[in-house]
């Protein structure tokens, strides 16, 4: 209860530009952050999220739309996937750093992320899903080894001058 007067408190004085961090601790954790993030959906002025290292899950669309988001902390984190629109339209979103954990970025993860120029991936990432990068301003992505699957169009009009896969990739 206290929780949820404290974050109806927030969005009711149109809570901006600020950053959120989301601590789950317990197995009713990923259920109440669900919740929250909900609850915060409207706050579309976030600037930055860092993830603590006991998340291991992010709701689909959790982020999608926060237009004022500029930076996304995932270091670590315990999350393995990237869920499909975490991050759709987050149009000031300028770079993302993985850690090392990540293995999946589902179908429009960072889709419509106008800003979006640089993403880095530090490890195990196999699987980019379709459109996962749609339409960004990307000019750089490091890839690592070990990156087997890229989706359909999931680099789609972006603005690459060049790109090199890793010898990994099977399936484009």
């Amino acid at each position: 209860p206290f929780m949820r007067v404290f974050i109806e408190h927030l969005t009711e004085r149109n809570f901006q530009n600020k950053t959120v961090a989301f601590i789950e601790n317990g197995s009713w954790a990923p259920v109440a952050t669900k919740g929250m993030k909900a609850m915060l959906e409207n706050c579309k002025n976030l600037t930055s999220v860092k993830l603590s290292p006991s998340i291991v899950t992010i709701g689909t669309g959790a982020f999608e739309g926060c237009t004022s988001r500029a930076s996304v902390d995932f270091a670590g984190s315990g999350v393995e996937v990237i869920p499909t629109q975490a991050f759709y339209g987050c149009t000031s979103l300028t770079s993302a750093t993985l850690p090392v954990g990540v293995t999946e970025i589902r179908d429009y993860t960072f889709a419509f992320c106008s800003s979006l120029t640089s993403v880095t991936v530090k490890g195990t990432l196999t699987s980019i899903g379709e459109e996962a990068f749609y339409r960004d301003a990307l000019t750089s992505f490091t890839f690592a080894e070990g990156l087997t699957s890229i989706g359909a169009d999931a680099f789609a009009f972006n603005k690459f001058e060049a790109i090199t896969l890793p010898n990994s990739v099977v399936h484009i």
